[in-house]
């Protein structure tokens, strides 16, 4: 990529090289909880579907295609789908934030508190780990649903 044909920004303070970045760091979560958002939403969905037509399928098999493939297909395929942009805003934050680290601002946003970095951590892991969960609750459903004969 050439660089010559860009515009220089000019004097940026840090202050609004920080304020960028926190804002960028925000909109990341933002943007990372709708998605972690969506995905229980529609899953829950899913097993909701699926806890109806299981019951009703003990009587009638034309819900099997329903229950059997369907529905772990469709659920299987948002987790799937969900992954890389659920870990694209994780690794987006955790970028931002070695960013606004390089600047000396421990005593106002605690970056160099062990503690702080591991709740980070482990709140990110939470929406980096929820997909996977997902997935692998649709491959039990999927391997141990078997038609009714």
């Amino acid at each position: 990529m050439n660089n010559d044909n860009k515009e220089p920004l000019g004097d940026i303070t840090n202050f609004e090289k920080i304020k960028f970045i926190r804002e960028e760091i925000r909109f990341q979560h933002n943007l990372l909880g709708a998605r972690a958002t969506l995905l229980v939403t529609s899953e829950s969905f899913l097993f909701t579907a699926f806890a109806v037509a299981s019951r009703g399928s003990q009587n009638s098999q034309s819900l099997d295609w329903f229950l059997h493939w369907l529905l772990p297909c469709v659920g299987l395929s948002i987790s799937l789908l969900s992954i890389p942009s659920i870990l694209g805003a994780i690794n987006r934050i955790t970028g931002q934030r070695e960013l606004l680290a390089r600047y000396s601002l421990e005593e106002i946003l605690c970056f160099g508190d062990c503690w702080d970095r591991i709740v980070h951590k482990s709140s990110l892991g939470f929406s980096g780990f929820l997909p996977i969960v997902f997935l692998v609750a649709w491959v039990v459903v999927f391997c141990n649903s078997t038609p009714n004969s």
